[in-house]
């Protein structure tokens, strides 16, 4: 039976040999890791949990803000993340549809958590918000991302819903408003 420790040194030996020999080292884990198995294990979410419409007269423009992704690459190679395109709605209403430029590299066996930059809302995209008359609302987030590493190259997007509430002045019907004794 062989020891643990001459087990490790002896993969450990055998992977730095295959670091050598780079075209090798791509067919065997492209051998290993087919494109789906790939898809499979490498994961993206957008949990949603400080997502908010910015709509108060004292910022210079309304915005959609909080929205992060997060990214798990359970494969042993690194992946290149891009989120390229999101698109949201709210009651089966297309609101915005965002052409993203976040890119991250995500290492092997690793995870990220991608904050997105705000998205301006238009006068006319506010205004409809505004009319919900809503301190929060239901929110459909569909993100498009491109995946890029050494050993294959793929295109995904995902669903997700998540509470959005509505930050706006408190004179407007609708808003919140803080009681103080």
């Amino acid at each position: 039976m062989a020891d643990v420790a001459t087990v490790i040194s002896s993969t450990r030996l055998g992977w730095q040999l295959l670091a050598k020999i780079p075209w090798l080292a791509a067919w065997l884990l492209r051998r290993f890791f087919p494109i789906d198995k790939c898809k499979t294990q490498f994961s993206v979410d957008m949990p949603g949990t400080h997502v908010r419409f910015e709509l108060r007269s004292v910022r210079p423009s309304s915005a959609l803000v909080g929205l992060e992704v997060r990214v798990h690459n359970f494969l042993p190679f690194a992946v290149e993340f891009s989120g390229f395109r999101l698109t949201s709605g709210i009651d089966s209403f297309v609101l915005l549809d965002a052409v993203l430029n976040t890119k991250c590299r995500i290492p092997a066996a690793g995870a990220a958590r991608i904050p997105l930059p705000e998205i301006g809302l238009t006068d006319q995209q506010a205004n409809w918000v505004r009319r919900l008359q809503r301190e929060c609302t239901r929110v459909q987030l569909n993100l498009h991302w491109r995946c890029t590493s050494t050993i294959h190259d793929w295109e995904g997007q995902g669903s997700y819903d998540c509470i959005a509430y509505v930050n706006k002045d408190s004179a407007e019907p609708g808003a919140a408003v803080m009681k103080t004794n």
